[in-house]
């Protein structure tokens, strides 16, 4: 009697069971290939380093940025820094110095936007000082685009005389040399 209590319960599971779909055969699970998840870098000070090959073979500096904070993506030098400094380099001579609160740099893109009240300051050559709200950077156009509140001001490398000055404009564009500044 138990064994047929035993049976009939179970029978009675299975249609039930049958009845939900649950009995049926699993399902294939098709496994695609998922990207790669991007991973981070969070710290309290950072550095981001882009470089690219040069004529003559050698691996040329084209950005360098120190930042007191940020998150940067493991593998593609991108992302926001806070609190920033950094180098801009051209055929890897140091041409320009520059700060600002806040940079996103986007080596895919080869773009930096620096913004939130940005200087930069030539090194080669000298003398030249670019104020602005916001500055983006391609360095695969070798430009400078200054946007909002743009001042500039020109000095004698030797004697530290003004030579020109101008201000305040919507919008600068200047070669990553600091040679060569237009005002639409």
């Amino acid at each position: 009697m138990r064994l047929r209590r035993l049976v009939t319960a179970m029978a009675g599971a299975c249609a039930l069971c049958a009845a939900c779909g649950g009995c049926r055969a699993p399902r294939r699970i098709e496994i695609r290939d998922a990207p790669p998840p991007v991973r981070t870098v969070s710290a309290g000070t950072l550095l981001l380093a882009w470089q690219e090959p040069g004529a003559d073979g050698r691996v040329n500096p084209v950005l360098e940025v120190e930042a007191a904070s940020g998150v940067v993506e493991q593998g593609t030098q991108s992302g926001t820094l806070r609190r920033a400094s950094g180098r801009i380099y051209r055929h890897g001579v140091l041409r320009a110095r520059f700060s600002a609160p806040v940079v996103d740099a986007r080596m895919a893109s080869h773009r930096l936007i620096a913004q939130g009240g940005v200087k930069v300051v030539s090194v080669a050559p000298a003398g030249l000082t670019l104020v602005a709200r916001k500055v983006e950077w391609r360095t695969d156009l070798n430009r400078i685009v200054a946007y909002g509140g743009v001042t500039f001001v020109q000095r004698n490398p030797a004697t530290g005389a003004v030579e020109a000055e101008g201000g305040p404009f919507d919008r600068v564009t200047v070669n990553t040399e600091l040679q060569r500044l237009t005002i639409p």
